[in-house]
């Protein structure tokens, strides 16, 4: 392995010393040619090369906050001390050592929802963490709503979720995401894979953006701020660099609540974590994770009004057509129909605006269009000098009761 790895990184044409070569796993590559493109892939940060820096001192800023969620957990230890280490997946209950979800990652979603007592929980991805939900929504008396939506999971989990969507994340209905409110737990679990339409793309361009600020948001097997493990290279996964690029350059819509990677990798965290998760036959257990825990926050108002219902928009919609969205707004002006420019894209409330695309935009309308119409959307009130083909980029007056 280091043989090959010095073809990649000529700095390591002098063999290391011994002691280093414990890291030198790390150092694998994989040469793949991706139809015109041929790369290799291999690691830059990580064991042996260091974590990027940057995002281990954002990360590291948000330590208090882990520490009192660890503290919290420990104080929720009843919910998981009994859990076994082993067990069968063929079962309803969790255990330890599975393949799928680390014993931090398990620990951390029933704390998630011991805090927060969602009334929704939905899961892109279901099979062990759908169990480990159960388990904390049953011992807790919560009257919580599991909904899953994975085509196929690995685990035979319907009789565990009360909604079962049994088709790709890019092909459900965005209902399902619009709908949660703050408290509530969106879990994603996906191919990791960022390509045109994939689940990964809609999620971070589609549905993160959309939701409503407090919906507490898990991504899992985030290695931050390391890069992925070497056994993970050939499978070309490259979510986390979209969550990367959203922290680097602060994005505040997104707070971090809980780096697993991170918390079970840093030395003060990872002892904390050791000496206050372990409780009685959890004593020898490896309590690591990869779960990464975020909250939306309220942002700027073009964020903010992204929350609503996304449209259902056919391939031939562009500016100018006419488009309605996959269910009425859940208020505002445009209940019976919707009709907005396609050009802002915004759903109506008190404003005006000469011009849309700035923060004053008037907003008219939901997530539909109808070029130079805006007297047919009910609630208009105003005035609207010569259209430019756009929908409302040249309105004045704007107010949408």
């Amino acid at each position: 392995v280091w043989a090959r790895a010095a073809t990649v990184e000529p700095a390591l044409a002098q063999r290391p010393d011994w002691w280093r070569q414990v890291f030198v796993s790390e150092r694998m590559f994989y040469r793949y040619k991706l139809v015109d493109y041929e790369t290799i892939a291999h690691n830059r940060h990580g064991p042996g090369r260091g974590s990027h820096p940057e995002l281990r001192s954002l990360l590291a800023a948000g330590e208090p906050d882990y520490h009192r969620f660890v503290r919290d957990l420990a104080g929720h230890a009843d919910l998981f001390a009994d859990i076994p280490a082993s067990g069968d997946y063929a079962a309803d209950r969790p255990f330890w050592l599975n393949t799928w979800l680390a014993p931090l990652d398990g620990m951390s979603l029933m704390g998630m929802i011991a805090v927060h007592r969602p009334r929704r929980y939905v899961e892109i991805g279901s099979g062990m963490s759908t169990k480990f939900a159960r388990l904390a929504v049953n011992r807790l008396g919560l009257e919580t709503r599991i909904t899953s939506v994975d085509p196929q999971p690995r685990n035979q989990i319907d009789r565990l979720a009360d909604t079962c969507v049994r088709q790709p994340l890019e092909q459900a209905d965005p209902a399902i995401f619009t709908a949660l409110e703050a408290g509530d737990v969106l879990f994603f679990d996906g191919s990791h894979r960022s390509f045109p339409g994939s689940d990964v793309t809609v999620f971070f361009l589609e549905i993160l953006p959309r939701l409503r600020p407090g919906v507490i948001v898990h991504v899992h097997d985030i290695y931050l701020p390391d890069d992925y493990p070497a056994g993970h290279v050939p499978r070309l996964w490259n979510e986390q660099y979209l969550l990367a690029c959203a922290r680097l350059y602060g994005s505040d819509r997104l707070r971090v609540r809980f780096p697993a990677w991170y918390a079970s990798t840093e030395p003060a965290m990872a002892a904390a974590i050791a000496d206050t998760l372990r409780p009685g036959a959890l004593a020898d257990l490896y309590v690591h994770g990869m779960a990464f825990w975020l909250e939306v926050m309220p942002g700027a108002p073009e964020a903010a009004a992204l929350a609503r219902p996304m449209m259902s928009m056919p391939r031939s919609a562009g500016p100018g057509r006419r488009w309605r969205t996959a269910g009425p707004p859940a208020n505002g002006p445009c209940a019976s129909w919707t009709s907005c420019c396609s050009r802002c894209g915004r759903r109506g409330r008190a404003a005006s605006s000469s011009r849309c695309g700035g923060t004053a935009c008037g907003r008219w309308g939901a997530r539909g269009c109808i070029s130079a119409r805006p007297d047919r959307m009910p609630g208009w009130s105003g005035t609207s000098s010569a259209d430019s083909g756009m929908g409302c980029s040249s309105r004045s007056a704007v107010s949408m009761a």
